[in-house]
C-alpha cells in the first residue's frame, strides 16, 4: 500500500466535501473514458490535498472504483492510482489532471496526449494529389512553386500539427494571401491570420501544402475538402470537423479560449458517396 494512504486518522489532513462522477475506461481498451447517457450520477466524497498533484478521497460506503478510473467534478479531473478499504469507506489515491491536459467531447474524455496520438493526420492520397509545399515565409516573399497554378486544396501545418484546410476552384494563391493578410481587399479566415501573426517569426517556417483534386468541378472540390478535414481534424476548421485537434500551449493564439469554449457548430456526416450533411453555419471559401 502507498505510504501516503496507510492511515487517515493520525494525520492532520484538511478534508473538503466534493461530489464526483466515476468514469470507467473504455471496455475495448481505447484510450478514453466513455460518458454514458444519461450522465453518470455524482456521489459524495471528501477530498484532501496531499502534495504535488496527489489527492486523497474518502468515499463513504462501498463503491466500484478501480485503478485507472477517472473521477470528474466541479473541482477537476482525477486519475485513480490506488484504492483501498478503510472500515466501511473506500479510500482512493488519485492524480490531479489539469484541465488543459484533458480533451472532453460530448461522449468521451481523453487525456490530451492520447487524443493527439489517436488523431494523428491520416493519409489523403486517395482524395488528392500532392503538388508542392512552400513555407509561410515563401508566401510572404511571393516565392510560389510553379505547380501552385494547378492546386485546389491547401493545408497550413507545422510538422504533424494541422492548423487549417481550405480550397479554391479558381485561385489558391489569392486565398492563401487573403488568409495571411497580404491582400487586404480579400477576406480570409481571421483566426488563421491571427495565429500566424501571433507566432511570428516562428510561423514563417510553417508549411503550406498544395494538393490537386481529381476534378475541376466546384462541388467535387468541396466534397473532397470536407473529407480531408474529417481525416485531418485541423485546429481552426469548424465546418465538417467532428473533433478539432487541440492546440498545444507552446503556440501563442489570441483566439485559443474562444475556440475552446465555443459549442460544437455542427457534426457533419460525410457519406460514402461524398455527400456532406451539415448545419447552417458556413464559411466563405
Amino acid at each position: 500500500m502507498d505510504d501516503r494512504i496507510k492511515t487517515t486518522r493520525d494525520s492532520q489532513l484538511k478534508w473538503h466535501a466534493v461530489r464526483l462522477a466515476i468514469l470507467k475506461p473504455s471496455p475495448d481498451s481505447q484510450p478514453f473514458w466513455p460518458i454514458t447517457s444519461p450522465s453518470p450520477p455524482k456521489v459524495s466524497a471528501r477530498r484532501a490535498f496531499l502534495n504535488g498533484r496527489a489527492d486523497l478521497f474518502l468515499f463513504p460506503g462501498q463503491h466500484n472504483i478501480s485503478r485507472g478510473d477517472l473521477l470528474t467534478g466541479y473541482s477537476g479531473y482525477y486519475l485513480v492510482r490506488h484504492v483501498s478499504a478503510e472500515g466501511n469507506s473506500c479510500l482512493v489515491l488519485a492524480e490531479s489532471i489539469f484541465h488543459k491536459h484533458v480533451v472532453r467531447l460530448p461522449d468521451r474524455i481523453y487525456l490530451k496526449h492520447d487524443f493527439i496520438q489517436v488523431h494523428k493526420p491520416k493519409p489523403i492520397d486517395d482524395l488528392a494529389e500532392f503538388l508542392a509545399s512552400l513555407t509561410i515565409g515563401d508566401a510572404f516573399a511571393d516565392r510560389w512553386p510553379p505547380e501552385s497554378d494547378r492546386a485546389s486544396i491547401y493545408i497550413f501545418r507545422d510538422a504533424d500539427v494541422i492548423f487549417y484546410v481550405g480550397s479554391s476552384a479558381t485561385s489558391v494563391y489569392n486565398r492563401v494571401r487573403a488568409h495571411l493578410g497580404i491582400d487586404p481587399l480579400r477576406c480570409g479566415e481571421f483566426a488563421l491570420t491571427d495565429l500566424v501573426h501571433d507566432n511570428l517569426p516562428n510561423s514563417l517556417s510553417w508549411n503550406i501544402d498544395l494538393y490537386k483534386v481529381y476534378s475541376t468541378n466546384v462541388g467535387d472540390i468541396l466534397r473532397h475538402e470536407a473529407q480531408i478535414i474529417c481525416r485531418l481534424c485541423p485546429i481552426i476548421n469548424r465546418q465538417y470537423n467532428p473533433c478539432p485537434m487541440p492546440l498545444s500551449m507552446h503556440y501563442k493564439w489570441r483566439w485559443r479560449f474562444a475556440y475552446l469554449n465555443s459549442p460544437a457548430l455542427a457534426n457533419p456526416n460525410v457519406g460514402g458517396d461524398g455527400n456532406v450533411q451539415i448545419g447552417t453555419w458556413m464559411v466563405l471559401k
